[in-house]
């Protein structure tokens, strides 16, 4: 099952390279204005590792702590907005949920790595 996720995100990443040298051709830019910030590179890569969704976080006493005051339907705005703004996220959850990880794990994985990053 991780292998699967694992070769969808290769396949992501590829696609996205492909579409970036795509648009440095056409003399495009991306819609994020100057170089990413350290924080943005650290999502980027967390959004690209089948482990932010698909493994439980390796601290599980502080994953429960968070979970007890995380609800999901309060990022439902986030989550569609995200999906929305990034082809990478909306193909990758279209393909691994529910069939490798189901929908709540994969969101509520992916808050926590992101948390994890903020503080």
């Amino acid at each position: 099952m991780s292998t699967q996720v694992r070769d969808t995100v290769v396949e992501e990443l590829s696609a996205s390279d492909k579409a970036k040298s795509k648009m440095k051709r056409q003399g495009s830019r991306p819609l994020s204005k100057g170089k990413y910030s350290r924080l943005e590179a650290d999502i980027s890569s967390m959004q690209r590792d089948s482990a932010t969704y698909c493994d439980e976080p390796a601290d599980t006493a502080d994953y429960q702590a968070w979970r007890s005051n995380f609800h999901l339907a309060s990022y439902k705005p986030a989550v569609d907005e995200l999906i929305a703004d990034n082809a990478f996220m909306a193909e990758l959850q279209a393909r691994i949920v529910p069939v490798i990880v189901e929908y709540d794990a994969f969101w509520t994985r992916y808050f926590y790595r992101l948390h994890l990053l903020e503080v």
